[in-house]
């Protein structure tokens, strides 16, 4: 699988992400980040079709982390095992991905790039069994290690 590589026209440096997507479908087929050519397909192309959207997996093939947002229970797993499940909701319906990253560009003082940190913000939307809106998020970092986020 080739790595993306992001080139800012402004500038000499290149950003690797360090994890890809992978969506799910009910009907099939699933779309992958970066395809078996080697091009990367579009986020929009999941949002298109998020009403059929079952799972979502965010994944480093070296490390060998994979994160998964299961669509259709609600939960969130890393590699086979549950990391966040709620037992207590007994009903989670409209159950919508969260999914998008967030950049951290450091410049010295005289302009020069010094640093670049992604954080992949990774869960889901919900409404329990009053109707509420409740959200879970994990943030992970490039080595793949997560907190629960806000």
């Amino acid at each position: 699988m080739n790595p993306i590589i992001n080139n800012n026209s402004e500038s000499n440096n290149t950003m690797k992400l360090s994890f890809h997507w992978t969506a799910a479908f009910k009907d099939g087929p699933d779309v992958m980040q970066i395809d078996e050519n080697g091009v990367e397909n579009r986020f929009q192309l999941v949002k298109d079709r998020f009403s059929d959207l079952t799972e979502f997996y965010l994944y480093n093939e070296e490390l060998s982390k994979i994160f998964i947002v299961d669509l259709v229970k609600g939960n969130i797993k890393f590699g086979h095992v549950h990391i966040l499940e709620d037992d207590n909701v007994k009903i989670k319906q409209n159950i919508r991905l969260i999914f998008f990253r967030r950049n951290q560009v450091i410049f010295s003082l005289n302009g020069k790039q010094m640093e670049h940190i992604i954080i992949y913000h990774l869960g889901f939307q919900y409404q329990d069994e009053e109707g509420k809106n409740k959200k879970t998020i994990i943030k992970i970092d490039s080595k793949g290690s997560w907190i629960l986020g806000e």
